[in-house]
């Protein structure tokens, strides 16, 4: 939304070097949950609630919550354990309109060293830290096929559902919920969705070539893990184009 709006204004701008304007943002607001018997895993750093329901009561225990690993640190959020509470509130996003200025901005996108930018700089800093964000959510979404795959090695009825499939639920449920945001995050969805059968299908290419290996044992085969070590780069980069 700040990308479009100063680029939509950069006359304005030029005019008026503190250009006041209006943007949404999702900010957390606690909802009360005392008397329901459920617990709460709550950052206190980041006043966002990363596990709910949690079944790990007490706040000297939440190092054994589900979303911490093995060194402690939480999965959701990245910080240590014993920054996170059971408290009467879970945190929910909610949508508020929030003013800023041009100037606010420009001080929080022109870096360390403090020097003025321009507003084509102040937009070309802004694309790439939505670019480090996509990046972040891709590397997100590429985690979770390991452990879909394991959940249906392990099952007795294995799910037929594909990473594809996973993303259409995900976009049927915010089509149905409409909770604030809903829109974008659809948006971002279905651009997953795409990377998701890029995904998918180099995914499957890896495993009948690894078939293929193991029934020939053919010794030219032994490239096949390298040739795959370049899948997440090359997913990373065909995001960031369909994200520009």
């Amino acid at each position: 939304q700040i990308k479009k709006i100063l680029a939509d204004n950069q006359d304005q701008i030029n005019a008026n070097k503190n250009f006041q304007f209006e943007v949404e943002f999702l900010v957390p607001k606690s909802i009360d949950i005392s008397g329901t018997g459920q617990f709460t895993t709550n950052c206190q750093k980041c006043q966002s609630t990363c596990h709910f329901p949690c079944r790990e009561a007490h706040d000297n225990d939440k190092h054994r919550c589900s979303v911490m690993d093995r060194s402690g640190i939480c999965m959701i959020c990245k910080c240590p354990w014993n920054v996170h509470f059971n408290q009467k509130y879970r945190y929910e996003m909610v949508k508020e309109k929030v003013k800023r200025s041009s100037d606010a901005i420009r001080q929080q996108y022109q870096g360390a060293k403090n020097e003025a930018i321009t507003n084509e700089q102040l937009l070309k800093n802004i694309q790439k830290e939505i670019k480090k964000h996509e990046a972040q959510l891709m590397e997100l979404m590429e985690s979770t096929y390991p452990c879909i795959q394991r959940l249906d090695e392990i099952a007795l009825r294995p799910h037929p559902f594909s990473g594809p499939d996973y993303i259409d639920l995900m976009i049927a449920a915010e089509k149905q919920e409409h909770r604030p945001g809903y829109q974008q995050r659809i948006a971002t969805l279905q651009k997953l969705r795409q990377m998701a059968e890029i995904t998918a299908k180099l995914i499957r290419d890896k495993r009948v070539r690894l078939k293929s290996h193991r029934r020939h044992r053919n010794p030219s085969h032994t490239r096949i893990d390298s040739e795959l070590i370049g899948c997440r780069r090359y997913s990373a980069i065909y995001f960031s184009i369909i994200g520009s």
